[in-house]
C-alpha cells in the first residue's frame, strides 16, 4: 500500500492520487484538478462541480436550469441535458415527462411506454430492462417483474440476477461469490474486483501492475494495458504516446491511425472519421465528418451507434427495444420471439441448436438442443442417458420381461420405452415348482422360450429337489441317508403321522424300500411302543423305574415318559410284529411268494383292522405324539462316508383307515423337534 500522490508525484492513473488531484497522462504525474477556466481534455481533469467544456478545453461550472450543455455530464447533480434544447433541466419527478432514464430523479426510471418518470419497481413490480428496478433488484425475463438479486446458491441465469460481489453459475444455474486468487473461473466476471480469469489454468489472478506479464488487456489493472508486443502490462498513454489500438490510450483519448499516437477525443462538432474518435455521449456523424451528441429515445439514427446507451437503432430510429440482427448486450433488449446473441436473433424450435434457454421457444435447452421445458433434449436415441431401471421379469412362469431403454421422440425429447428383454429372468426365477424334480428356472438370457412343463424322469442327482433322489430313472423322496464303515449297522426309522387330530388314521401300510444292495443289506427291523396297561408305567430317564420289569428290550420313552418296550425282529421271521399287533411281512418270510427286485425291499404292516398304526398327527405343524412305528437296520457292506440314501419307491406306497378307504400319502421333510423325514397320511381318495 502507498499513499495516494500529490502534485508532481509519479501516477498511472488517477486513483493513484489524493482527493483533488488527477493522473496527468502526458507526465504521469499527479497534477490538482482544474479550476474553472483551466485547461482540460477529460472531465476528471476538472474540480467537484466543473466538467470539461470541449469546445473550449477549459473546465467549466456545472449546468443549472437553462444553462448550455451536449451530455448530462455538463449538468450540476439533479439536472440532465434536454436533447431538444441542449440546456440543463431538472431531473424529473414521479410522473414528470421522460424519454431516457437520466430524464428523472435518483430511484426514478423513465416508463417509455407512458413517457413520464416512474418510481424504480420493487419486488413483483412490472418491469421491461433490469433499470426499470430499484437497486438490490433485477427484471425477470420470463415474468417481466422485478425480482430480488439472487444471494448465494440462489437459482440465476446471467450475473445480473445476483447481487453484489456475486456471479452467475451457469453451469450450476445458481449465483456464487466472485473468485479471489486460486478460484476457479470461466470468465472474468466471475472474478472479484481486481482480478481477471486466466485462460491457462481457469482460476482467478491478481491483475498486473506496470511491467508485469500478461496477454490481454484486462490481465492489468486500471490505466493499464497490455503491451502485446513486449507481454507485459504498461501505462495507458496520454496525447502524443505512441499506440496501436484505442485500448491503449488513456480515457479520453483514441488511437490515431494516421499517426499511431494517441489524440484526445472530439467534442460536439469536431472532425471525426469514426466514433471512436468522439468522447463519451457522442457519435461521428459520418456524412458530416463531425462528432454529434446520441440521440435520445426516439430520436434520429442510422446505426446503433448514434442512439444513447441502452438504446437501438430500430427503421432508423432510437429504440429501447432491438429489431432482428440488432447488436444487443442482454436478452430484455429483444422483441418478444428473439433472445441476444450478439444480435438479436428469432428464437428457435425444439430440434434446433442452442447455448442457453432463451434461444428456445421452449425455453429449455439441454445438450446444446431445444425440446419440451423440463425435459432431456436429443437429435438421436444417443444423446439420451440410460434409464436407470434394470431389467424386469413380469412373467415368472413363462421367463418373459421387458428392460427399460432410452429413445428420441418426434419432438426431440428423451424418453424411455419397454422392450422386450427376457434378462431380468435370470437363474434366480423358478418358472414352475416342479417336486419331487428340481425346479425349472429361467436362465437369464435376452430372449428366452417359456417353459414346456416339469421333467419326469431324471439321469442325476441334480434333477432332483431337495430331500429326493434320482432312483430308477424317476425322483423319489428320501427316508434316511446310511454312512459309516463296513460292518457296522445303522438305523433308518419309519415314521408315521396324520396331517390333523380329527382325520382317519392308517391302520393298514405298505412301502418299498429302494437302495443300493452293492452297499447295503437289510439287517432286521425293530420295533418300539408304549407299553399297554397296565405295564404303562410313568418313568424318569434316570429313576430306573422300567428295569422292575427284568427285561432290557423295556426302557423308559424320553417323549411319552412311560415305559415302553423294542423287539428286534429278524428279517425272516413270521412272528415279527409291531407293538400295536400289525404283521411285519417281508419277501424273506417263508413261505414267500413276492418276486422281489433288486435294489428294492417291500415292507406290509397289516392284520389290525381297527388299531392305528400310530395315533402321532400335525398340529401347528408339529408332530405330537410318538410317531416312530419301526426301524430299519442296515449292515453296511462297504465304507459310505459319502453315504448311500434310502427312499420310498413309487409303487404298492399307500395307506388305508379302518373303512378300508385309501389315504392320500405323501414323504414329508422337516427339521427337529420334528422327524427329519416321515409319511404323512390325509383324507380318503
Amino acid at each position: 500500500c502507498a499513499v495516494d500522490g500529490g502534485a508532481g508525484d509519479p501516477c498511472t492513473v488517477d486513483s493513484d492520487c489524493a482527493t483533488g488531484y488527477n493522473c496527468d497522462a502526458a507526465t504521469s504525474t499527479c497534477v490538482s484538478n482544474g479550476g474553472n477556466g483551466d485547461p482540460c481534455a477529460t472531465d476528471t481533469d476538472c474540480g467537484d462541480g466543473l466538467h470539461c467544456d470541449d469546445a473550449a478545453g477549459t473546465c467549466a461550472v456545472d449546468g443549472g436550469a437553462g444553462d448550455p450543455c451536449t451530455v448530462d455530464s455538463d449538468c450540476a447533480t439533479g439536472y440532465n441535458c434536454d436533447a431538444a434544447t441542449s440546456t440543463c433541466v431538472s431531473n424529473g419527478g414521479n410522473g414528470d415527462p421522460c424519454t431516457t432514464d437520466s430524464d428523472c430523479g435518483d430511484g426514478l426510471h423513465c416508463d417509455e411506454a407512458a413517457g413520464t418518470c416512474a418510481v424504480d419497481g420493487g419486488a413483483g413490480d412490472p418491469c421491461t430492462v433490469d433499470s426499470d428496478c430499484a437497486t438490490g433488484y433485477n427484471c425477470d425475463a420470463a415474468t417481466d417483474t422485478c425480482v430480488s438479486n439472487g444471494g448465494n446458491g440462489d437459482p440465476c441465469s446471467v450475473d445480473s440476477d445476483c447481487g453484489d460481489g456475486l456471479h452467475c453459475d451457469e453451469a450450476a444455474g445458481t449465483c456464487a461469490v466472485d473468485g479471489g486468487a486460486g478460484d476457479p473461473c470461466t470468465v472474468d466476471s466471475d472474478c472479484a474486483t481486481g482480478y481477471n480469469c486466466d485462460a491457462g489454468t481457469s482460476t482467478c489472478v491478481s491483475n498486473g501492475g506496470a511491467g508485469d506479464p500478461c496477454v490481454l488487456d484486462s490481465d492489468c489493472g486500471d490505466g493499464l494495458h497490455c503491451d502485446e508486443g513486449g507481454g507485459t502490462c504498461v501505462v495507458d498513454g496520454g496525447a502524443g504516446d505512441a499506440c496501436a489500438v484505442d485500448s491503449d490510450c488513456a480515457d479520453g483519448y483514441h488511437c490515431d491511425a494516421g499517426t499511431s499516437t494517441c489524440v484526445s477525443n472530439g467534442g460536439n462538432g469536431d472532425p471525426c472519421t469514426l466514433d471512436n474518435e468522439c468522447s463519451d455521449g457522442y457519435h461521428c456523424d459520418e456524412v458530416a465528418g463531425t462528432c454529434a451528441v446520441d440521440s435520445s429515445l426516439g430520436g434520429p439514427c442510422t446505426v446503433t451507434d448514434d442512439c444513447q446507451a441502452g438504446l437501438f437503432c430500430v427503421n432508423d430510429v432510437c429504440s429501447d427495444v432491438a429489431g432482428p440482427g440488432d447488436p444487443c448486450t442482454e436478452d430484455a433488449n429483444c422483441q418478444a420471439g428473439y433472445h441476444c446473441d450478439t444480435v438479436c436473433t428469432a428464437d428457435v424450435a425444439n430440434g434446433e441448436t442452442c447455448d442457453e434457454a432463451s434461444d428456445c421457444t421452449s425455453g429449455n435447452c439441454n445438450n446444446d438442443i431445444c425440446c419440451d421445458l423440463g425435459m432431456d433434449c436429443c437429435l438421436i436415441t444417443a444423446d439420451c442417458p440410460a434409464p436407470g431401471e434394470l431389467p424386469s421379469c413380469d412373467t415368472a412362469s413363462t421367463c418373459q420381461g421387458t428392460a427399460p431403454e432410452a429413445s428420441c421422440d418426434a419432438s426431440f425429447n428423451c424418453a424411455t420405452v419397454q422392450v422386450d428383454d427376457d434378462s431380468g429372468c435370470d437363474g434366480s426365477v423358478v418358472a414352475l415348482t416342479c417336486d419331487p424334480y428340481a425346479d425349472v428356472v429361467c436362465d437369464g438370457t435376452a430372449d428366452q422360450t417359456p417353459p414346456a412343463g416339469c421333467p419326469t424322469d431324471c439321469t442325476l442327482e441334480g434333477d432332483c429337489a431337495a430331500n429326493n433322489t434320482c432312483a430308477g430313472g424317476t425322483c423319489q423322496p428320501v427316508l434316511c441317508t446310511i454312512t459309516g464303515t463296513q460292518g457296522q449297522t445303522v438305523e433308518c426309522p419309519l415314521n408315521l403321522v396324520r396331517e390333523q387330530q380329527g382325520y382317519d388314521a392308517a391302520v393298514q401300510f405298505q412301502l418299498s424300500l429302494l437302495y443300493t444292495e452293492a452297499e447295503l443289506t437289510v439287517a432286521s427291523i425293530e420295533t418300539c411302543g408304549l407299553l399297554e396297561a397296565p405295564f404303562n408305567l410313568p418313568c424318569t430317564l434316570l429313576g430306573g423305574e422300567c428295569d422292575l420289569f427284568g427285561d432290557p428290550t423295556i426302557y423308559c420313552d424320553p417323549t411319552a415318559l412311560t415305559c415302553a418296550q423294542c423287539t428286534d425282529w429278524a428279517v425272516d421271521d413270521p412272528d415279527a410284529e409291531l407293538i400295536s399287533g400289525h404283521a411285519i411281512v417281508t419277501c424273506a418270510q417263508p413261505p414267500s411268494t413276492c418276486a422281489q427286485t433288486p435294489d428294492e425291499y417291500p415292507l406290509l404292516f397289516w392284520g389290525t383292522e381297527s388299531q392305528p398304526i400310530t395315533t402321532a398327527y400335525l398340529n401347528a405343524g408339529n408332530v405330537t405324539g410318538v410317531s416312530n412305528f419301526a426301524t430299519v437296520k442296515f449292515t453296511l457292506d462297504t465304507d459310505l462316508p459319502g453315504g448311500s440314501i434310502v427312499s420310498v419307491g413309487p409303487d404298492d406306497f399307500v395307506a388305508s383307515d379302518d373303512q378300508a378307504q385309501g389315504l392320500a400319502v405323501t414323504v414329508e421333510h422337516s427339521s427337529s423337534p420334528n422327524p427329519d423325514h416321515y409319511v404323512l397320511t390325509g383324507l380318503p381318495q
